[in-house]
């Protein structure tokens, strides 16, 4: 499929929308208004850029099913086997104009005041053919649902509506609400179209939901889709991951703001900001600790959802380009800053939020965490409260230049060695003959006895021994080091003698009770190769060899 750089024609939209669809544009004037609204938005270079760019989020929607699949079968006592599609409809009747870190807490606070009601829907319509107009202001149902005095109440009418009829298993309304539920469950052809999407549309947000312009940009999200061979829930899912990651990078809700031209020019946004900032509903199940203490709070077992968890929710895609330079993002960034400075955009916000926003600015770092990893990352650890032990860290990110920001990017804070964008940067400009990776025996278990501190500890001593030994080393991810070398001798040399230095090594940690230990005798396991595949079969090797089968 080639790009479509001409202007879009009747024949291109009916190809991207459904037949259902199409058959409501069934005159000249209405078609004409849908190719227009798609010819406002951004060429297919654009679309097909901002997918690439945001590709490690494109399971956004599988990972949130399944993050469901897990809250609603190890909590029986606040759902039942059958509640799955109501509870996505709520979580989606709740979502428009906030962000999805609020829409869960809602969600779950609501949900549970709800059950504990013995379920209610005693909610009469004026209109009952439609669902509109609540004639019983008084009922149980809408009492929950509003929640006067009740930091969780519904305020929008839209959602408080839809709220109720999510419940009454009804109909809801508004396109983007209609699409996020079945994006949430197995449908994988709607777009769910929202602030974000307006915005790296070059569309005014509040206009979104107008049929045409709604269409059109599902229609465009499509033909992205199509060109990238992934279906169009995922397409829409890595357009947002970009456009909303660019955005919180670029300090939007917050009193500092980079340009993001320059973001995007200077490869700042990498897979993995992009993971951290356009966080799904699993990142939060796992490790938002307000989300978590919630459900703790209101009677459920954390220690069974995170088993379902770690059971059922895939990893992120190991996909995208390492923050590589595409100019055609360039618009998209223009756009960004333009929608920033649209005093119409921003009264609209302005109107329909309230703290914490339209904005996951409450995590003071802008985004949230990989699931799988958090663990085995002391890196990725919760940066709230890292930032809390350390306001200097705090300030020092919040004042970032550009260049400052190249700078941090390219290096580990825990250990303090370059990072794996550092070592591809370095491998484009002048590949090594020979190259390397290890990772640090039983680091899970270790933090899991001795907490994440001594973790760091851990990887930190094992940077100095591979600094002592004269490695040509960088720190990737968790537990896991790469290296670049003259020969796979050379390397093998090297590694031996830091981990001679490591086994002697004894370093003192604090334990999470305020208990000071010394710790001795850790050890890591390597491999050695022409590439890293090589490398990291040698290292599976050298493993199995010093833990056995």
């Amino acid at each position: 499929m080639k790009l479509q750089k001409k202007k879009w024609k009747w024949s291109y939209v009916q190809r991207d929308i459904t037949p259902e669809d199409a058959a409501n544009w069934d005159t000249k004037e209405k078609r004409d208004s849908i190719v227009q609204a798609a010819n406002t938005t951004p060429d297919d270079e654009e679309w097909d850029a901002a997918v690439k760019a945001g590709i490690s989020g494109k399971l956004w929607y599988d990972r949130s099913s399944r993050a469901f699949d897990a809250l609603i079968e190890s909590q029986p006592d606040m759902f039942r086997k059958s509640d799955k599609t109501k509870f996505l409809n709520f979580v989606s009747a709740l979502s428009p104009v906030q962000p999805v870190r609020q829409n869960l807490l809602m969600a779950v606070n609501l949900w549970d005041k709800w059950v504990k009601a013995d379920r209610p829907v005693d909610v009469l319509w004026t209109d009952p053919k439609n669902f509109k107009g609540v004639a019983s202001k008084n009922s149980k149902l809408f009492r929950i649902l509003q929640g006067r005095g009740n930091t969780y109440g519904v305020d929008l009418p839209s959602r408080l509506y839809n709220a109720i009829r999510a419940l009454q298993d009804q109909p809801m309304s508004g396109p983007k609400v209609s699409a996020f539920a079945p994006n949430l469950g197995k449908d994988v052809d709607k777009s769910t179209n929202d602030t974000w999407m307006a915005i790296f549309a070059g569309l005014d947000p509040a206009r979104i939901n107008e049929p045409k312009n709604y269409q059109a940009v599902t229609a465009k999200v499509r033909a992205a889709a199509r060109l990238n061979k992934i279906d169009a829930r995922q397409a829409q899912a890595a357009i947002w991951s970009f456009i909303k990651s660019l955005a919180e990078l670029s300090g939007w809700g917050k009193d500092r703001w980079i340009p993001p031209q320059e973001i995007v020019k200077q490869g700042l946004l990498t897979p993995e900001l992009i993971n951290k900032h356009a966080a799904d509903f699993a990142d939060l199940l796992q490790n938002d600790n307000e989300i978590r203490q919630r459900i703790k709070d209101i009677g459920g077992d954390l220690d069974a959802l995170d088993k379902k968890l770690g059971k059922y929710v895939p990893e992120r895609p190991d996909e995208g380009s390492n923050a590589q330079v595409d100019p055609r993002l360039l618009n998209a960034a223009e756009r960004l800053e333009a929608a920033r400075q649209n005093a119409k955009i921003a009264a609209h916000l302005e109107r329909k939020t309230e703290a914490p926003g339209l904005f996951d600015t409450s995590f003071e770092g802008g985004g949230t965490f990989n699931l799988k990893r958090l663990r085995d990352e002391a890196e990725v650890r919760n940066p709230r409260n890292e930032r809390r032990r350390n306001p200097e860290l705090r300030k020092r990110i919040d004042e970032m230049t550009p260049e400052e920001m190249r700078k941090l990017l390219l290096h580990s804070e825990t250990t303090d060695l370059p990072n794996s964008r550092s070592f591809w940067e370095a491998e484009a400009k002048s590949p090594s003959p020979a190259v390397a990776m290890s990772d640090a025996d039983g680091l899970k278990a270790f933090n899991d006895k001795f907490g994440y501190d001594a973790g760091d500890a851990l990887l930190k001593a094992k940077a100095d021994a591979l600094r002592q030994a004269g490695l040509d080393a960088y720190h990737d991810k968790g537990d896991e080091f790469m290296y670049r070398g003259q020969s796979k001798e050379e390397l093998k040399e090297k590694l031996e003698k830091a981990r001679e230095t490591l086994r002697n090594q004894v370093f003192d940690v604090t334990l999470d009770d305020g208990t000071q230990v010394k710790l001795k005798g850790v050890d890591f396991s390597y491999g050695t190769g022409k590439d890293l595949d090589e490398a990291q079969h040698g290292q599976h090797i050298h493993t199995s060899q010093l833990i056995g089968p």
